[in-house]
């Protein structure tokens, strides 16, 4: 099946919105105004996201007759795939925070210490605020989140329950009770993600069961539907009067439905932005989230007026500064999969050179 571009692009936004929200609670930019205040609430569609992907890679690469060893086998996969790009903006943390916090040589091995869970990528659940690399923090959240439905999802294969149903269910269970019981107080960021990706799941349902209806009239439908949910979405992430007083849980709806209307790709826009341009943006969206605590950090010492005399030129910079090295980053993570496939490549050649029996012999 073709990737869908579209839904690049909105990967690309949520993680820049990330970036500014980051930007404004950092720096002097804000001065007061906090235009992208709510932008740290686009971890919810992110999550959304993640748990529908997640939930088509599952469905599609798992072994169903063996669920267990399916389910551990394709998230060792994505433990894989966030583990080149976890471990290099990790040293890369560790140089920049070096740099510009001029820690003591006496107290860089306690500090180092001290975040041990991070080399592990379990710091979603020993979360350290002085942390080497905070967006790490997300990726760990997903990752175990992923183990526990991924684990869930087999034992109920097991004994013949959709898993489907049962995701839906917990999502509509935790939204709707999440600050009842203030799951949040516990673990911020890993309970977002255990009410988030069931949510995904079920996105991932509603939008199979979408797909199988079609004519002029449901496109219409969906033109309207997407111009509401985008609507809805940049007023409750720009506008303060609205995200002031926001209930997340609308929220969580907001964005399942905006992201529903771009999975379909039925819209003019949605088949606009499918294009190579939104999604070589789309594929540095997770670069771009790892790596910009390093701009931040930098952006961060200087003079207060600098910012506050262009904050639009500055936000500009950044924003071309994180894109730069999003695009780095993910380069470098590509090079060095595309370098370790060529040497198993040329392991396995000579392995199976040294297997071929020579001419003459028996």
């Amino acid at each position: 099946m073709k990737k869908n571009n579209a839904v690049e692009f909105w990967r690309f936004i949520f993680s820049i919105l990330v970036v500014f929200y980051h930007a404004e609670s950092t720096t002097t930019l804000s001065n007061g105004l906090h235009v992208f205040r709510f932008g740290g609430a686009m971890v919810i569609p992110f999550f959304i996201l993640s748990g529908f992907f997640f939930t088509k890679s599952y469905l599609k690469d798992s072994n169903r007759s063996r669920p267990l060893r399916g389910a551990l086998s394709v998230l060792w996969k994505k433990v894989k795939s966030f583990a080149p790009i976890w471990y290099i903006c990790l040293f890369f943390g560790i140089v920049v925070r070096l740099k510009f916090y001029n820690l003591p040589i006496e107290q860089i091995r306690p500090w180092i210490k001290s975040n041990w869970a991070e080399f592990f990528m379990l710091n979603s659940v020993f979360y350290n605020d002085n942390h080497i690399n905070g967006p790490t923090w997300y990726v760990s959240a997903l990752i175990i989140c992923c183990a526990v439905y991924f684990l869930l999802f087999a034992l109920l294969e097991k004994i013949h329950i959709s898993p489907i149903w049962v995701a839906g269910v917990s999502a509509l269970v935790l939204t709707t009770t999440y600050y009842t019981y203030h799951y949040a107080s516990y673990s911020p960021m890993l309970m977002s993600a255990l009410v988030l990706f069931p949510v995904g799941v079920l996105t991932y349902y509603l939008n199979e069961k979408l797909s199988n209806f079609s004519g002029r009239y449901v496109n219409t439908a969906w033109q309207i539907a997407e111009i509401v949910f985008m609507g809805l979405f940049f007023a409750v992430t720009f506008v303060p009067q609205i995200n002031a007083e926001l209930d997340t849980r609308l929220f969580i709806l907001i964005a399942m439905g905006l992201v529903i209307t771009v999975l379909q790709k039925r819209t003019y826009l949605a088949k606009i932005l499918d294009n190579p341009i939104s999604a070589f943006l789309g594929g540095i969206s997770m670069g771009i989230y790892m790596s910009h605590i390093w701009v931040l950090v930098r952006w961060g010492f200087m003079s207060p007026f600098a910012l506050q005399d262009s904050p639009l030129k500055a936000y500009s910079l950044i924003a071309i500064e994180t894109v730069f090295y999003g695009a780095l980053i993910t380069g470098v993570v590509m090079g060095l999969k595309a370098l370790w496939n060529m040497v198993l490549d040329y392991a396995q050649s000579h392995k199976n050179t040294t297997k071929t029996p020579h001419r003459g012999e028996v």
